[in-house]
């Protein structure tokens, strides 16, 4: 027994000491990056299963409380926001760099200042979705088009015209000349600046409700597309419940409002930043650009001399009498620079108390124009005084066709002269007081004629021979009446001889 005594301590010492050597093995091999640990940990685990185990929980249960909380996805929509702030901000530096150019002809272009530029840009906060977008102020482009409109405007002003006659002549253009249309040019510098991701705020509503619009269409159409029945053998075969969406349950706003954003980020980024060229659009255009802006080729139209010269390149192509509107009435053809409005063949002409059918109709101002006239059976002189038109241009037929084939829309017309409506009431009173006074002074020489062949007939003349010479005499007395009249106004001239 006490052999036995002292052979169970012996045994229990060399189990302490291997087990001591073990963790000193462990200990040493574990740490070395030389040497392999995995043999020693077996070995180990050979004699103490269970326990290194423990250990590797443990530790690992350490490990994870040192560890962080995963964060929370953020929702695509912050993301997007985000984005698209910041490439708004970008975007509205770039653009406010960019030259931009205004095209007035072929010829003239307008540089819009940097300072201008800068003034029609602008970052703007959506206050209901929280984006940013690049705001282009149209307003303020609408007033810079103004200021170009009264620089190269030209309708309404003064210019200056030397008519056959060689009197020159000031006239304010009526409805002729270059003047441009402000609405179309403000929208085609605008539109430059939309096709670089540049929005007015009306466009950035459109935009949204537009991609609203297509996201919703996009999501109806997925959910038609559904078999249910399917669906419900699917909800059947599973046991879990469907998670709900916690983006949604959350308030945040997706579908069709990420994909608004979506939208926008994407015209902000594709947009290229480049010079914007805009071309201006004008409401009525001059035949030449610049100061004279009537140019060579025109219808000129002088009242007074009821007669038209149509201009081609400086040389007379049609030249023709006319008679113009009725003076005495107040139906006064106009003065002034006009421009042709349009070409019509057969047209019918209707007013108050007329209507008349005519085969070239050229109309230039208020329903006021050159057309034929073949119901007169003459034209010029003073015709139009007291048998004039409503105001229309009266022409004879072959004429009317020469002039309408050589016209053109927007060629200028020069209408100048004749009498207003007090000068025609005053010409014609006094044209009736000549045919009064003409006709008393006929029949004054008339009675002196039969006198005087009464009186020759008595000395024996027959009443041939006594006419003949009763009518010698009266000319013989005209003929001195018209001699004296011609010295009095002769010794009534002033001395054309130079001074001494």
């Amino acid at each position: 027994m006490d052999d036995n005594r002292l052979k169970f301590p012996l045994i229990g010492t060399i189990a302490l000491t291997l087990v001591g050597a073990g963790a000193l093995a462990y200990a040493f091999f574990g740490i070395s990056g030389d040497v392999d640990s995995h043999e020693p940990l077996s070995f180990v685990e050979k004699i103490l299963p269970g326990q290194t185990a423990a250990g590797q929980e443990q530790t690992t249960a350490e490990q994870n409380t040192d560890e962080e909380e995963p964060e929370e996805e953020v929702p695509e929509t912050e993301l997007l926001a985000q984005e698209i702030r910041e490439l708004a901000a970008e975007k509205a530096s770039l653009l406010e760099e960019a030259p931009v150019t205004l095209q007035l002809s072929s010829e003239v272009t307008e540089t819009v200042p940097a300072d201008t530029v800068r003034a029609w840009i602008a970052v703007s906060e959506d206050p209901v979705l929280g984006l940013s977008y690049v705001l282009v102020d149209k307003a303020q482009i609408r007033s810079y088009v103004d200021g170009i409109a009264q620089k190269y405007d030209t309708v309404g002003q003064t210019a200056d015209f030397t008519t056959t006659g060689g009197e020159e002549l000031h006239y304010t253009t009526t409805n002729y000349g270059w003047r441009i249309d402000r609405s179309a040019t403000t929208d085609s510098l605008t539109s430059a600046f939309e096709n670089m991701g540049a929005l007015t705020p009306e466009a950035f509503a459109d935009l949204m409700e537009s991609a609203d619009t297509a996201a919703d269409t996009a999501e109806t159409e997925g959910a038609e597309n559904t078999d249910p029945e399917n669906a419900t053998e699917a909800a059947k075969e599973t046991d879990t419940p469907a998670e709900p969406d916690t983006e949604a349950a959350a308030g945040t706003p997706s579908g069709s409002g990420a994909a608004s954003m979506r939208i926008l980020r994407d015209r902000l980024s594709a947009a290229a930043v480049q010079p914007a060229a805009a071309l201006a659009t004008w409401s009525s255009k001059g035949s030449v650009w610049g100061e004279n802006t009537i140019g060579s080729s025109y219808v000129e139209i002088d009242l007074t001399q009821q007669h038209v010269w149509v201009y081609r390149g400086g040389e007379v192509a049609v030249s023709t009498d006319c008679v113009t509107g009725k003076a005495i009435s107040g139906n006064n053809t106009p003065n002034g620079i006009f421009a042709i409005q349009f070409k019509q063949r057969d047209a019918i002409l209707r007013g108050e108390d007329y209507e008349t059918p005519v085969s070239y109709w050229m109309p230039f101002f208020q329903g006021v124009g050159l057309h034929d006239a073949g119901w007169r059976g003459s034209f010029g002189g003073d015709i139009y005084v007291r048998s004039g038109s409503h105001g229309c241009v009266n022409l004879p037929p072959s004429a009317a066709a020469q002039i309408f084939e050589v016209v053109y829309s927007g060629e200028p017309v020069i209408v100048y002269g004749g009498m207003n409506q007090a000068q025609a009431s005053e010409y014609a009173a006094a044209k009736d007081a000549e045919k009064a006074a003409q006709e008393q002074a006929n029949a004054q020489w008339s009675d002196i004629l039969e006198q005087l062949k009464t009186n020759y007939m008595a000395l024996g003349l027959s009443e041939e021979e006594a006419a003949a010479q009763a009518q010698a005499d009266i000319n013989l007395q005209l003929a001195e009446a018209q001699a004296q009249a011609a010295a009095g106004a002769e010794a009534a001239a002033p001395s054309q001889e130079p001074a001494q």
